[in-house]
């Protein structure tokens, strides 16, 4: 199967967040392609708790804040987030697709005071 690029739906949240949802036909997957610019989300951090999350980062690089542990990902490297796991990114201009199993829904995700 072919899913094309001009087939995703843009979904912002805030300034500082793209995602290209790419249109998939069955709810056991998730692909998105990400864009960075700085802080996400900007004052909070997000826990999904339905996915596990896999990001690949395609250009530049960022530090991952996953719960208590950072992770300084650079182009070509996987981030992998599990389920309830509360998490944030910092960095300018970073990009990545994300795979998340089962497919994604805002609905799913939380935003947490960052404490």
């Amino acid at each position: 199967m072919l899913i094309k690029w001009e087939w995703q739906e843009k979904i912002f949240f805030g300034k500082n967040w793209e995602i290209l949802d790419y249109m998939l036909p069955n709810e056991d997957i998730w692909i998105s392609y990400q864009k960075v610019n700085w802080r996400v989300p900007e004052n909070w951090r997000i826990k999904n708790n339905v996915c596990r999350e896999i990001c690949y980062i395609t250009k530049w690089k960022g530090c991952f804040y996953v719960e208590n542990d950072l992770f300084e990902a650079k182009k070509w490297d996987i981030i992998m987030i599990d389920t309830n796991k509360k998490s944030y990114i910092i960095w300018k201009s970073l990009e990545f697709m994300v795979i998340t199993s089962p497919n994604w829904h805002e609905s799913q995700s939380e935003f947490i005071n960052n404490d």
